[in-house]
């Protein structure tokens, strides 16, 4: 093993080999301040989903055009229905991953598989603190994303430049996540609420 780094996401251990990290990863012991934790369930949160969208509370008009109301009361036909998706898990065929290195010149390389190279860059300039022109990003292949490679934040490519950055660049760093961690601590889609309210007349418009 040769450092454990504290990181804003939590502790990333480092080793020569994927296996010798994860041997330390192992026998770490680590007490963890849980207080800003989500202690809500699921169904307390798609609850929640629902009450604010039934209230309105923080509704965005993106379009108001015509008379909903009367359009709504004058159709032969309507639906009203809420649609919800649960948190998921993107379960990519790739585990969470991404490597970097600062080059001589004073260049950081970056490795991901990203939906957004330039995402990619925005988050590895801020985890190092250099300009987004010394940035160099090799996009590799992603196994499914769905969402999961589109931030800018809470992705490996920070992991793996803060760690580097904490080591003092000393050394290429490249950050994987087990399929088990994938599940336990990668970022989730988003659970939703949508409501649906539409009408058509007689014609079927």
């Amino acid at each position: 093993m040769i450092a454990v780094v504290p990181i804003e996401e939590g502790v990333a251990v480092v080793g020569e080999t994927f296996a010798d990290a994860q041997r330390g990863l192992r026998a770490l012991e680590v007490e963890w301040d849980d207080t800003g934790a989500e202690r809500r369930s699921s169904a307390e949160l798609l609850a929640e989903h629902i009450r604010l969208l039934e209230s309105g509370e923080k509704a965005v008009i993106s379009r108001d055009d015509g008379d909903v109301e009367e359009a709504l009361a004058a159709a032969a036909a309507t639906i009203d229905a809420i649609y919800t998706l649960p948190y998921l898990a993107h379960a990519a065929m790739e585990p969470n991953n991404a490597a970097c290195r600062m080059r001589d010149d004073g260049t950081l390389e970056v490795w991901a598989s990203t939906e957004s190279p330039e995402y990619t860059r925005m988050a590895a300039s801020e985890a190092a603190g250099v300009d987004k022109d010394r940035v160099e990003v090799h996009a590799t292949y992603a196994g499914g994303s769905f969402g999961l490679h589109s931030t800018s934040t809470h992705d490996p490519t920070t992991e793996a430049v803060r760690v580097a950055w904490a080591l003092d660049w000393k050394h290429p760093v490249k950050v994987q996540s087990l399929r088990e961690e994938d599940f336990k601590t990668g970022r989730y889609r988003a659970m939703a609420a949508h409501r649906v309210r539409a009408g058509a007349d007689a014609a079927g418009r």
